[in-house]
């Protein structure tokens, strides 16, 4: 009796193993947002402070784009994007962000589109970058 109350403990301590947070951890290649009449095209889809980000506006009628984003949670300064056209007609950043106290922090990415016509659109999306 003593012997399966062991077994059956270690079971239960395998299985408790498996349902961790590090198990559940689900890689996304990318993450697309729909703002306006836009896409923001976030690699990965889950970011990750102190790791090379990448996001890409996706739409018609771009002349340029200019952005920044900015920690809601608490003050991070502004994170500068510097967006560069690519092959494919999108409009792409690369930055990273700041390692913060907060496991869980929100950014706010702010994005100025300009239009072939002069006029200008500001686009805003919210995301969440969690530790590793």
């Amino acid at each position: 009796m003593k012997h399966i109350f062991s077994v059956f403990l270690l079971l239960m301590a395998f299985v408790l193993m498996a349902c961790s947070p590090a198990a559940k951890k689900v890689e996304l290649a990318r993450k697309v947002v729909d703002v306006a009449q836009y896409q923001l095209v976030y690699t990965p889809g889950q970011p990750t402070p102190e790791t090379l980000l990448e996001l890409a506006i996706v739409g018609a009628d771009i002349k340029s784009v200019r952005g920044e984003i900015v920690g809601l949670d608490m003050s991070m300064g502004k994170i500068p994007l510097f967006f560069k056209e690519n092959e494919q007609s999108q409009f792409v950043a690369q930055f990273l962000l700041g390692v913060c106290s907060d496991p869980d922090m929100f950014w706010q990415v702010r994005i100025t589109v300009t239009k072939q016509d002069g006029s200008e659109q500001v686009l805003s999306d919210k995301f969440q970058a969690l530790y590793p």
